[in-house]
């Protein structure tokens, strides 16, 4: 009989130190999905900005201009930089960053002339139109 309760302890040590496993699993997995979350959202406010910016600059379409806008840091886990921004045929502008292996992308339309001509440099987002 004393055998049996030191085996009976051990079966529930084991199920207990399994329940804490998983728990700590599930916590760092749930902050993990948090943080991405919160960078995802941080990135789709540079884009939106990126986009608003480009096409509100377009109400001086006749004229030569230069307009600069300073991108806004993010934040994903111990980095904070500001996020690569890209340009695509299709009138879209994605602000990504990329953190131990991970890359996150988040995307925004805008409208733009021809003769429009865009760039980015240290975090600047730089509109030009030359006529």
């Amino acid at each position: 009989m004393k055998g049996q309760l030191s085996i009976d302890l051990l079966i529930a040590c084991i199920i207990a130190l399994m329940i804490i496993g998983s728990f700590t699993i599930f916590l760092n997995n749930f902050k993990e999905n948090q943080e991405a979350s919160l960078t995802e959202m941080q990135l789709k406010e540079v884009a939106s900005n990126a986009a608003t910016f480009i096409t509100s600059s377009q109400a001086m379409w006749d004229t030569n201009f230069k307009a600069e806008l300073r991108l806004t840091k993010v934040t994903y886990g111990s980095l904070y930089d500001y996020p690569t921004i890209r340009f695509d045929d299709q009138n879209f502008v994605y602000a990504s960053i990329r953190y131990n292996g991970n890359t996150l992308e988040e995307g925004a339309s805008f409208s733009k002339n021809k003769g429009t001509t865009l760039s980015t440099d240290n975090g600047i987002l730089v509109v030009k139109n030359v006529n």
